[in-house]
């Protein structure tokens, strides 16, 4: 005759499930996170190059064409010169969902901390 099962028996499977899910969620946002951004350069301002998360789907051209209209509608701040950008980059939401992306502006003497940012449309792919 077999034993009667734990209490802990009966939860042993939801919980091997919920760790197999947490794996395969947390693989996807590595993936989403690892992925090389496009880059190209403005035609709006010279020697500024811009840059679109791999996650949003943008071929360099379309990348460049939608970043440069964000230049061209200026900063949402006036605490620099547009002549100190060096890059402006279009990042997704943090686990690339949702109709928002944000536009992030860096000066050359702050090459790695953006000095603003600003919630955009995440464009079409």
């Amino acid at each position: 005759m077999s034993e009667p099962r734990s209490a802990g028996g009966r939860w042993r499977p939801f919980v091997v499930a919920g760790a197999v899910a947490l794996v395969v969620v947390v693989a996807f946002i590595a993936f989403l996170a690892a992925r090389t951004p496009v880059t190209a350069t403005s035609q709006v301002l010279a020697g500024v190059v811009v840059s679109c998360d791999a996650g949003i789907g943008l071929e360099s051209e379309a990348c460049r064409d939608t970043v440069d209209a964000i230049i061209s509608a200026g900063p949402p701040t006036r605490t620099f010169e547009l002549e100190d950008v060096a890059r402006v980059d279009l990042r997704r939401s943090m686990f690339g969902f949702g109709p928002e992306c944000e536009a992030a502006w860096f000066l050359e003497r702050y090459p790695d901390d953006p000095v603003a940012t600003e919630a955009v449309a995440c464009p079409a792919p």
